[in-house]
């Protein structure tokens, strides 16, 4: 189950599972400004929602609260997509 809360400034609370269908909502609902995301709450993820959220730019979305095993999995996944950009992954 997913729980998605937004404060008055503009910050998104993830809660739960963090799923590709409910972040996908979350950036949406931040229209044409940089999302802000906590997830701090984030007890378990799809690796849908991990990659969407490592192929992001910058400048669309900050992360300001993540457990440190979100945070290793994401910088992973943007490794992988550096590497297969270059052509250095094979797969």
């Amino acid at each position: 189950m997913t729980r998605i809360e937004t404060t008055h400034d503009g910050l998104v609370r993830i809660i739960g599972m963090l799923e590709a269908g409910a972040l996908a909502s979350a950036l949406q609902a931040a229209g044409d400004r940089p999302a802000k995301l906590d997830l701090l709450e984030v007890f378990a993820a799809e690796g849908g929602a991990v990659r969407l959220l490592a192929g992001l730019p910058p400048d669309r979305v900050a992360v300001v609260a993540c457990p440190s095993w979100l945070a290793a999995w994401i910088r992973r996944e943007q490794g992988l997509e550096a590497a297969t950009s270059r052509g250095g992954a094979h797969g």
